[in-house]
């Protein structure tokens, strides 16, 4: 057994539950050790993440970077959708939607465990529409790869995405090779 960390120690607070903090909070305790006085994030998977700090957090987003990009190498708007590959993204997508003047679609999945998804429904018409998908986070690649198969299975005439960070664990590079991705920018 390991011993119980001490008051100055990292990991020293524990939850009011009396369980040991979770690695986020681990995590949050070390920055300020380290000597950081606050902590800029970008497009945070997680906005909860914010109150594992006592020290100030700031979170930028990616969208208006996105936005300005996107217009200048997908200059027929009038045929581009924005794709959430997820429920969970769809706040994101819509930002950059509505500052594209674009329509939303949205990939409905199901994830059965970790690293495997499935897609269930496209909502919204894509057919004949080149798709970019806006995401915060690729990892394995399952998500993005199984929406962009959807996306063509339903007319859609181009897939690409847009990702804050690229994880790109075990063969997710491999796996968009397969995929009909034709550019995604990280």
């Amino acid at each position: 057994r390991g011993s119980l960390p001490g008051p100055n120690e990292v990991g020293a607070s524990w939850s009011p539950a009396g369980r040991p903090p979770s690695s986020g909070q681990q995590v949050a305790n070390l920055i300020p050790q380290a000597g950081a006085h606050r902590v800029l994030t970008m497009d945070r998977h997680a906005g909860q993440i914010k109150g594992f700090f006592d020290i100030p957090v700031e979170n930028m987003f990616a969208a208006p970077l996105f936005s300005r990009h996107i217009k200048e190498n997908y200059p027929d708007s009038g045929n581009l959708m924005i794709v959430s590959p997820d429920v969970g993204g769809v706040v994101r997508a819509r930002a950059i939607a509505t500052r594209l003047n674009c329509d939303l679609a949205i990939i409905d999945k199901r994830r059965e465990r970790a690293g495997q998804s499935e897609v269930m429904n496209v909502i919204g018409d894509v057919e004949g529409r080149d798709c970019l998908m806006v995401d915060d986070m690729v990892d394995s690649g399952g998500t993005h790869c199984n929406a962009a198969n959807a996306l063509i299975k339903h007319g859609a005439r181009s897939v690409g995405a847009y990702v804050t960070h690229g994880v790109l664990s075990g063969g997710a590079v491999a796996r968009h090779a397969w995929a009909p991705i034709q550019r995604m920018t990280i």
